[in-house]
């Protein structure tokens, strides 16, 4: 079987574009979700699982950003899937908020 040529860098930059954008809006909607069904609800436990299938997916692609890339610093491969350290810290604020 031949080995599939995975991502170049371009398409690793727009997918986790797409992913940090995706991960956002379902973090929020399963925060909405929450705060209005209960817990043990089908609706909230599957937006939760929702949010975390889209996580481990960003986790499991920053995993092969570096295969895919191997001639990138570690500081552009680190940005890829999770961003600048100020995008993260934006991210956590906007998150914090929602929480309240």
């Amino acid at each position: 079987m031949a080995k599939k040529p995975g991502f170049s860098w371009e398409r690793h930059l727009e997918v986790g574009k797409q992913l940090k954008t995706i991960s956002g809006q379902l973090l929020k909607l399963s925060t909405e979700i929450a705060n209005t069904y209960p817990i043990q609800s089908k609706a909230t436990r599957r937006a939760k699982s929702a949010y975390k299938k889209v996580l481990d997916l960003r986790c499991e692609m920053d995993n092969v950003v570096g295969h895919d890339c191997s001639n990138k610093t570690d500081s552009e491969l680190n940005k890829v899937y999770y961003g600048s350290e100020e995008e993260q810290t934006a991210q956590a604020k906007k998150t914090s908020s929602n929480l309240h």
